[in-house]
C-alpha cells in the first residue's frame, strides 16, 4: 500500500468549511464565498503538482513507492467536498428564495385586504348617502303633499262658506302684501377686471378708458369745467374709450362715465335706462414749452431766435427783455418786444431794430411759449441769452483845443447804458497831432497830451473786441 510523506500533506491548502462562511442577509457573504472557491482552486493545483513530482521521480528510476492510491483518494475527497459545498450553497439559495417569495406573497395579500376594506368602506358611505338622499326626498314630497292638501281644504271651505252666503262672485283668493324689488345697475369700473390708469395731466388730448360693463349697450360721458370754460358732454358711445375732438386751455376739469342698458316695452326695444355715474376723475391739461431754443447772431441787425416745432401749437409767443425778472405766470416783468409768429423762428421787427435797445447792444434775454387754437399761452422755455455788440460812447474832457498849445485831454469810454469800459483802445489823429493809441484803465479813461499844429478837428476813435466802434471829434481853433 502506497503512503505519502507527512511533509507533503501539511503543505496542502486547507479545504474551506461551510461552517466557517459568515452569513449576510438571506445568504452568505459574497467575498467569503469567493475566497472559499479560491482556496479550493489552490488545493487542486497543489494536488496536481504533487502528482507530477511523483510521476517524474518514477521515470528517473529512483526508488519511490507508488502513490497512485493516495492521489486517487485525495481526488475523491476533494470532489466529495466540492459536491457537498455546492449542494449546501444551492440549498441555502433555495431557502432564501423561498423566504423572499413568501414575504412578497404576504405583502401582496396584505395590500389586497387593505384595498378590499377600503372598497367596502366606500360602498358603505355610498349606501348611507343614497339612504339619506332618499329619506330627504320622501320627507319633502310628504311635506309638499300635506301643504297642498291643507290649501285645497281651506279653499274648499271658503267656497262653501261663500255659497252659503250667496256671494260667490264677490269672493276670491287674497293677495299677499305688496313687496318691493330694486335692481341696482352696475357702474363702470377702472380697476375690475383690469386696472386702467387714466392720465391726470397731459400736454396733448388724452384717451379716457374704462372696463366694459356686462349687459351695457352704450356709455355717456359728462364733463365738469371751471367757471368761464365751455364743456360739451358725449352720449351713446358704443366703445369703452373716448377721445375729445377739441381740447384747449390749461384749467382743470373732471369727467365721469355711466353705462346704458336696454329695455323692452310691449315686446319691442325701448329707450335705454341709465346707470349711475362713476366718481369724478380729475384732469389737468398743460401746454409745455417748446424744445431746443437756439440763438443765432450774425451782427447787430442780423440775428434770430428759433426752436423745435410743438404738437398742438397754433402760434408761438416770443418775449425779449433787458432783464431776467419774470412774474407769476412766467412772463418777463418788462419787455423790449413781444413777437407772435406761426413759425418756429423769430427776428425783431424793423421798428424794434430802429429803437435804441437793440442798437445799444449788450446782453438781452428771450424766451418762447406755445399758444393753442384759442390763444391760451403755455409754459415758457428757460431764459435764453441774446448778446449783441455793445455800443461804445467816447467823451472828452476838452470841448476844443488851441493850435500850437499843449493840452492834456482825458477820454472816457462808456457803454450805451453808462457802464465804464476798461481796456478799450483809444486812438487820436488829425489837426497835426501825432497819432497815438492808448488803453483805458479800470475807470474807463485814458489821458493824452495833444499839440495840434493846425486848425481843424482831432478825431477820437474808441474800439474794443466784440463792441461797436465809437467816434468823436475835438475842434482845433
Amino acid at each position: 500500500m502506497a503512503t505519502q510523506e507527512p511533509g507533503q500533506q501539511t503543505s496542502l491548502t486547507a479545504l474551506p468549511r461551510l461552517e466557517d462562511l459568515p452569513k449576510s442577509g438571506d445568504g452568505y457573504d459574497t467575498e467569503k464565498v469567493r475566497d472559499a472557491f479560491e482556496a479550493f482552486r489552490r488545493h487542486s493545483a497543489q494536488l496536481q503538482a504533487q502528482l507530477r513530482v511523483l510521476q517524474a521521480a518514477s521515470r528517473s528510476g529512483q526508488s519511490v513507492e507508488p502513490t497512485g492510491h493516495a492521489v486517487r483518494m485525495d481526488s475523491l475527497h476533494l470532489i466529495r467536498a466540492a459536491s457537498e459545498y455546492a449542494d449546501t450553497i444551492e440549498a441555502d439559495a433555495q431557502k432564501a428564495s423561498e423566504a423572499q417569495l413568501s414575504k412578497t406573497e404576504e405583502e401582496v395579500r396584505g395590500r389586497r385586504r387593505e384595498q378590499q376594506d377600503r372598497e367596502a368602506e366606500i360602498e358603505r358611505y355610498r349606501q348611507e348617502s343614497e339612504r339619506q338622499r332618499a329619506e330627504m326626498l320622501n320627507n319633502a314630497r310628504n311635506e309638499a303633499r300635506e301643504l297642498l292638501a291643507n290649501a285645497n281644504r281651506d279653499a274648499t271651505q271658503e267656497l262653501r262658506e261663500a255659497e252659503a252666503k250667496g256671494s260667490l262672485s264677490a269672493v276670491g283668493l287674497k293677495w299677499s302684501d305688496k313687496g318691493t324689488f330694486t335692481k341696482t345697475l352696475p357702474v363702470p369700473s377702472f380697476t375690475t377686471p383690469s386696472v386702467i390708469s387714466n392720465p391726470s395731466t397731459s400736454d396733448g388730448i388724452p384717451i379716457w378708458r374704462w372696463n366694459p360693463v356686462p349687459g351695457a349697450v352704450s356709455y355717456d360721458i359728462t364733463l365738469t369745467c371751471p367757471s368761464g370754460s365751455q364743456c360739451s358732454n358725449g352720449n351713446g358711445f358704443d366703445t369703452t374709450a373716448v377721445v375729445a375732438t377739441h381740447l384747449t386751455g390749461t384749467k382743470p376739469l373732471t369727467w365721469q362715465v355711466r353705462a346704458n342698458f336696454p329695455t323692452v316695452a310691449n315686446g319691442s326695444p325701448s329707450s335705454a335706462v341709465h346707470g349711475a355715474y362713476t366718481s369724478p376723475v380729475s384732469f389737468q391739461r398743460t401746454i409745455s414749452a417748446p424744445a431746443n431754443p437756439v440763438t443765432a447772431v450774425q451782427n447787430l441787425t442780423n440775428f434770430s431766435m428759433s426752436w423745435d416745432p410743438k404738437a398742438g401749437a397754433k402760434q408761438y409767443l416770443v418775449e425779449v427783455s433787458s432783464s431776467q425778472a419774470v412774474n407769476a405766470t412766467g412772463a418777463f416783468s418788462s419787455t423790449v418786444e413781444k413777437i407772435t409768429t406761426d413759425t418756429t423762428a423769430a427776428a425783431p421787427t424793423l421798428l424794434a431794430i430802429g429803437g435804441s435797445t437793440y442798437l445799444n447792444g449788450g446782453t438781452l434775454y428771450w424766451h418762447v411759449a406755445a399758444k393753442d387754437a384759442d390763444g391760451n399761452v403755455g409754459s415758457y422755455t428757460s431764459v435764453q441769452t441774446l448778446t449783441l455788440p455793445a455800443k461804445l460812447v467816447a467823451t472828452s474832457s476838452k470841448a476844443a483845443l488851441v493850435k500850437k498849445v499843449n493840452t492834456s485831454v482825458t477820454i472816457t469810454v462808456k457803454s450805451a447804458q453808462g457802464s465804464l469800459i476798461s481796456n478799450a483802445s483809444v486812438k487820436v489823429s488829425g489837426a497835426g497831432v501825432a497819432t497815438k493809441t492808448q488803453k483805458t484803465g479800470a475807470h474807463g479813461t485814458t489821458t493824452f497830451k495833444l499839440h495840434p499844429t493846425k486848425k481843424g478837428k482831432v478825431t477820437v476813435t474808441a474800439t474794443k473786441s466784440g463792441a461797436q466802434t465809437a467816434t468823436m471829434t475835438i475842434t482845433v481853433s
